[in-house]
């Protein structure tokens, strides 16, 4: 559609343009079909539609004037050529002015051809267009010359210039105006626009009436132009421009068809008024066009930096170089104060010291002297009559020159104050932080150091240095391996470098420079900063010698009996296992001796337990020298020892024991008094014997002991196949024995009290199982020992919960409060069976939450970890509170720990019954107190059998105690009556 109307509008300019010539010459007043063949090309958008519009520019004025006249051919197309070159040809010569190409790339699909001039932006656009117009035109119009000559009529340099000025007018009124209207950036123009527009317009008209009615005189034309300087300066590029273009349009017709006017004095020429009427166009629409459009750029750039300058949060001042301040926008205002005379100037600047600023290292100052200021730091001096600023306010202080044009030194300076008073104190915060980081760096217990990833140390602190002996600033460039004895360190750097901020752990031993060896803790752990790139590994070196002798003591004495140097029960039951099982799988032999001191009670009674110790100590020396290096011998408890034998045959192990029967009495033989009559009994039990029987050897070998002591003491019995031996009472504790004996009902459970140290109130009690005498004719504990190697612990610990959730229920009647634990043997830990009886009975009689404790006895391993953790989760949802019992003195303490979870410790009474005379198994109490405290778990002390040894409990801040000296076991009616009854009365008093 916008072809169809620019050819339309080309046709009719090509008619107008030949009706207005002059009569007699060839000279138009202006050629309008020229300014529109320039304007419909710039608003082609491919080059297939500009050849398509030049073309019929080509073709359109020949053809015209082939039907009005009789032109030759060559005429005709020299006349179509004239009016390709002047239309079409102008876009492409402004486009090489432009960019000296000929199409942009990036508008090859469909963008403007000529965008330079599509939209006129700027003047400097109107003056290419008219540079293009003289430099075209001219050579148009040689064709036009020579069509002239051709045709037989005489040409002129005036002709010439002639019809020069009438295309450019033409281009100049139409093209030219048309363009800046099309590209106008103000389009919603207001309605007081509009107003001004009609009264400028009324008032150009009233003005032309006046010139070219009454006015003769030439010069007179040119004050219809003061109207057009109005609109150009006030209206937008639209209105200025249709105003210039009304204005050119009426004096041409005043000129032309009314006769009138100033330019009718040059009616005799008519070569003369056509060029003048044409630079009074050609002027009109320049001033009205370039003046608009310069205003408009003008303004929208004023109006650009003041919406910059409002949005800014930063104050913006422009000072002169008499001192004259120019606030540029709103924040400026509070950073400069009024003179007398109502004048601004810069406040007054001090450095962050609190000195005041010369005048001549002021950021303005400075600045007019043509040196640029960046990021000054600066404090604002405050107004001692503005009370409204109460804190100190910093800025960052940049100042440039600004050189006008013609100037050679700056006559201005752009100040920028940006309030950096939160950045200031931010900054001040992170150097104190920074600050104190190195003074914790440098300062720190343990020895720090950053490394880079090949384990040169970066910076060390004054511990490491002491710890390695060496200054902390001569470890810098060294690498840590070389202090290390062990492997290196380099797979923890790495893996602390894989994985930023994980904890990487590894202990090892450091030679320091005094020769001192120390077992140190290490910890590496990489951090990333902002960009997330690893930054160097942070290792900590905790020097943990005397935490790792401590330890290893610890460890030796859990494994050691404390009074014979032996293997206790747990390391004993390990080591035997393993031994054990690979006999089995190598189908070697071995053999199993229990041994037991005869009459052993008697010297403790007669001649006292510090006796009784010495011969045990004697004891364990002659075991030592009755077997090979390669046996193990350990002691379970009291008297009684063990032995085992790989490697061996029946005979070898029955050497054994007859060397050990013979030795023991031989050595009492020349002791005195009770001493003489101590012997030992042996029970041996091959372990080939124990497969086939499939019993396990400690109960084999336990019925093989009591059988010796049965038979006479001083002996050894000896298991052989096809021999049951003489029928013992333990010997009578096969597996169905021991369940007809639990389904009878022969157990009973009799209640030890537990003081709570703090407050001297028996707090709970402990169930502990008794065998009735008349089932059978062994202890309490041999019983429980044979029953859990018959592998019937979780009966057993069935039986014994059933009977005291009873207990609990009578000891809550009487005191609400109350609590009971019971034992819980490591075979039951994870029992499905055992879980489910516990839960139900709890829920059957509504036990309370705390109410009843399960000690755990670490007797052996445990085999199910995950299913024991199940096991104590679910307990504890019904309100279950679990202990460790004879903490220490069991399988492995610390591996029950860090699997379960415990509310409560119960120390070993070996440790408590020595820790009053023993220095170590005071230390061991010590430290095992140390860690129930950090895990948040309450003490009880077993074994308390003195008021000396309560003493240190109390002294020790132990929360329970349990021992002989605040109680025996007894049953339950004696229990409430001695314990509860009391406490209730006194509780009744108070």
């Amino acid at each position: 559609m916008r072809h169809v109307f620019f050819g339309i509008a080309y046709v009719v300019a090509v008619v107008a343009s030949l009706s207005v010539v002059y009569a007699g010459t060839l000279v138009a007043v202006v050629w309008p079909s020229i300014g529109i063949a320039v304007w419909w090309t710039v608003t082609c958008k491919r080059w297939r539609v500009f050849v398509a519009v030049s073309a019929f520019v080509f073709l359109v004025p020949p053809l015209y004037l082939s039907l009005i006249q009789d032109i030759s051919l060559t005429s005709w197309i020299l006349v179509g050529l004239s009016h390709l070159v002047a239309g079409p040809a102008i876009g492409p010569l402004v486009l090489l002015f432009e960019k000296f190409r000929w199409i942009e790339p990036e508008n090859r699909g469909g963008g403007r051809l000529f965008p330079s001039i599509a939209r006129i932006h700027l003047p400097r656009h109107v003056y290419r267009l008219l540079i293009a117009s003289l430099v075209v035109i001219p050579v148009s119009k040689a064709f036009t010359l020579l069509a002239i000559v051709l045709s037989g009529d005489g040409i002129s340099v005036t002709i010439y210039l002639s019809l020069i000025l009438r295309d450019l007018a033409g281009v100049i009124a139409i093209a030219g105006a048309g363009i800046a209207i099309a590209s106008a950036v103000v389009r919603n123009i207001s309605v007081a626009a509009w107003r001004e527009f009609a009264g400028v317009l009324t008032a150009t008209m009233v003005l032309l009436l006046l010139i070219f009615i009454y006015g003769d005189n030439l010069p007179i034309a040119y004050l219809a132009m003061l109207p057009l300087y109005w609109s150009a300066t006030r209206l937008p590029v639209i209105l200025a421009v249709i105003h210039g273009v009304f204005t050119t349009g009426i004096a041409t017709i005043f000129v032309l068809w009314v006769g009138t006017g100033p330019f009718s004095v040059l009616e005799n020429d008519p070569l003369a008024q056509a060029s003048a009427i044409q630079l009074f166009i050609v002027i009109c629409v320049l001033l009205s066009l370039v003046v608009s459009t310069t205003v408009q750029q003008h303004s929208a750039l004023v109006a650009e930096l003041e919406a910059l300058a409002a949005t800014i949060p930063d104050a913006l001042l422009v000072i002169n170089r008499s001192g004259k301040v120019f606030p540029v926008n709103d924040v400026a205002h509070n950073l400069v104060v009024k003179d007398s005379q109502g004048d601004y100037e810069m406040r007054q600047l001090k450095e962050i010291d609190g000195v005041l600023l010369e005048e001549s290292t002021r950021p303005d100052n400075r600045a007019l002297r043509g040196e640029t200021v960046e990021a000054m730091l600066l404090e604002l001096v405050d107004d001692p009559d503005d009370s409204s600023r109460s804190e100190r306010r910093f800025y960052s202080v940049s100042a440039s020159p600004l050189y006008l044009q013609g100037e050679t030194e700056a006559g201005h300076a752009l100040i920028l104050y940006h309030d950096s008073t939160d950045e200031y104190w931010a900054m001040r915060q992170l150097q104190h932080a920074h600050d104190d980081a190195r003074y914790l760096f440098e300062n720190a217990p343990q020895g720090v150091a950053t490394l880079d990833d090949s384990g040169r140390i970066l910076q060390a602190n004054r511990a490491l240095g002491e710890l390695i002996g060496v200054p902390a600033r001569e470890l810098q460039g060294r690498r840590l391996d070389e202090f290390i004895t062990e492997k290196e360190l380099q797979e923890q750097i790495t893996a602390a470098l894989a994985e930023p901020g994980e904890l990487i752990h590894a202990d090892r031993y450091v030679n320091a420079v005094d020769g001192v060896r120390r077992r140190v803790a290490l910890t590496f752990r990489t951090t990333t900063g902002e960009d997330t790139a690893p930054g160097p590994v942070l290792v900590n070196a905790v020097d943990i010698t005397e935490r790792q002798r401590l330890h290893e003591l610890v460890s030796y004495l859990a494994d050691h009996d404390a009074l014979t140097g032996l293997v206790n029960r747990r390391c004993f039951e390990v080591e035997f296992r393993k031994i054990y099982s690979h006999g089995d799988n190598e189908r070697s032999d071995g053999a199993l001796l229990l041994i037991d001191l005869d009459n052993f009670k008697t010297v403790n009674d007669v001649l006292g337990h510090h006796v009784g110790d010495e011969l045990l100590v004697d004891f364990a020396g002659l075991l030592r020298e009755c077997v090979r290096s390669t046996d193990i011998v350990g002691r379970l408890g009291g008297d009684e020892f063990v032995i085992v034998l790989p490697d061996t045959d029946r005979t070898g192990a029955t050497a054994t024991g007859a060397r050990i029967v013979e030795a023991v009495q031989q050595n009492m033989a020349s002791r005195p008094d009770v001493l003489r009559r101590v012997t030992a009994s042996v029970g041996i039990v091959m372990f080939s014997e124990a497969r086939s029987r499939g019993v396990d050897p400690f109960i084999l070998a336990d019925q093989l002991l009591y059988e010796a002591k049965g038979s006479g003491r001083n002996r050894f019995a000896v298991l052989t196949p096809g021999r049951e031996g003489e029928q013992s009472s333990l010997s009578q504790l096969t597996r169905s024995h021991i369940e007809n004996i639990l389904q009878r009902g022969a157990l009973t459970l009799e209640l030890q009290p537990i003081l709570e140290v703090s407050t001297g109130e028996i707090a709970f009690a402990e169930g502990l199982a008794r065998i009735n005498p008349a089932e059978i004719s062994v202890t309490t504990g041999e019983f429980i020992a044979a029953v859990e190697r018959a592998g019937l612990g979780p009966e057993l610990d069935m039986y014994v919960i059933r009977q005291g959730i009873q207990l609990l229920v009578e000891l809550r009647r009487v005191r609400p409060d109350f609590r009971l634990s019971l034992n819980v043997s490591a075979q039951s830990c994870g029992a499905d069976e055992v879980c489910a009886l516990i839960s139900a009975e709890v829920e059957k009689h509504g036990v309370a939450p705390g109410a009843l404790i399960l000690e755990l006895t670490e007797t052996a391993p445990l085999k199910d970890v995950e299913a024991a953790r199940r096991f104590q989760r679910t307990l504890a949802d019904h309100g279950v509170v679990f202990a460790l019992d004879d903490f220490g003195a069991g399988f492995d303490p610390y591996r029950y720990l860090k699997q379960l979870d415990f509310r409560m410790l119960k120390i070993a009474g070996e440790f408590i019954e020595g820790m009053v005379d023993n220095s170590v198994d005071r230390s061991i109490v010590h430290s095992i107190m140390c860690l129930a405290q950090d895990e948040g778990m309450v003490t009880v002390a077993e074994f308390v059998s003195s008021e000396d040894i309560l003493r240190e409990v109390t002294h020790l801040g132990i929360t329970y105690a349990q021992g002989y000296h605040i109680g025996r076991s007894v049953p339950l009616a004696e229990f409430i009556a001695t314990y509860l009854t009391t406490s209730k009365n006194h509780e009744e008093e108070e």
